[in-house]
């Protein structure tokens, strides 16, 4: 095969290899508006959501912002189940902030006494979300 064939064959090989077209395996990133108001577009998904986060007993869920939560405006906000393996002192360090969580999602659960738009399981990622200066407040 001569040069020309073979950088033709290797060019159309990789044209080919670059129309492919792989499942993407990650979470999907997620608005809680987009959740909240389409659950059912998100049953069973691994999501990556952004929303105000307050845990207690009975009381563990991701609100659209802290008004929904300081309202108890619980049809803005989606269940959480916390892993058994995260400590009080990682509970602390993300309650009662904007948090990023990282689960999978079930449209049917509402959490507890069904006041949420559904939950969210098998968290892999919690994490506080930062502000944009590092404070709260205008920019």
């Amino acid at each position: 095969m001569d040069r020309r064939a073979l950088l033709a064959a290797f060019g159309a090989f990789m044209g080919a290899g670059c129309s492919l077209q792989f499942p993407w395996s990650g979470p999907d990133d997620v608005s809680l508006i987009n959740l909240i108001a389409t659950p059912e577009k998100f049953g069973g998904r691994r999501i990556r959501v952004i929303g105000y986060l307050h845990l207690e007993f009975e009381g563990n869920a991701l609100y659209l912002d802290q008004q929904s939560f300081s309202l108890a405006i619980t049809k803005n906000s989606v269940w959480i189940y916390l892993p058994e393996r995260e400590t009080k002192a990682k509970q602390q360090s993300v309650s009662d902030k904007y948090a990023l969580v990282q689960g999978r999602f079930d449209a049917r659960d509402r959490g507890h006494m069904e006041m949420c738009a559904g939950a969210i399981g098998s968290i892999e990622r919690l994490e506080p979300w930062p502000f944009r200066n590092g404070k709260p407040g205008r920019d």
